[in-house]
């Protein structure tokens, strides 16, 4: 677990993203976060974990709905936009094998977490592609990493 140090306070919420309430009322968010002030809401690589039955786009808007404009969020997401027929059905049977609850979106579907926020660039794309500081030859390809990201801002 992170800890605080002079510089900035850290704390760590025992709570279920599927319970955003939890989080928002949590006394450790408010003694530790100004939700007044522009703050950063960091949804990596967890929002696929979040099925359709979990409101995942209610969820997200409940996170906002308290942040100060000028918040920046910042979202990944598996997708199977890029796997082939064989690797998604692969992929979706692992995850059902596993009995994590797991959901590959489309980029359509991706896109709808930024409904009514100001996407920066490079706008909604592969993450093996934002603003990336590596070489094409050096990178994973879009293929075998196949998530989404981006950033965005609450107006």
């Amino acid at each position: 677990l992170l800890t605080s140090t002079p510089e900035g306070a850290t704390a760590y919420l025992d709570a279920d993203l599927r319970d955003p309430e939890k989080i928002l009322t949590h006394p450790d968010l408010h003694a530790t976060l100004d939700l007044s002030r522009p703050v950063a809401l960091m949804l990596v690589a967890i929002m696929h974990f979040l099925t359709d039955d979990d409101d995942p786009y209610g969820v997200l808007a409940r996170l906002l709905e308290p942040l100060a404009p000028g918040s920046h969020v910042v979202i990944t997401h598996a997708t199977g936009d890029h796997l082939t027929p064989e690797q998604y059905a692969e992929t979706v049977a692992a995850n059902e094998r596993s009995g994590v609850p797991f959901r590959l979106r489309s980029k359509e579907e991706f896109t709808r977490f930024f409904t009514g926020l100001e996407v920066l660039p490079p706008g909604i794309t592969s993450i093996v592609e934002w603003r990336p500081e590596d070489p094409p030859e050096k990178r994973s390809s879009v293929e075998d990493v196949s998530m989404y990201g981006a950033v965005a801002i609450k107006p």
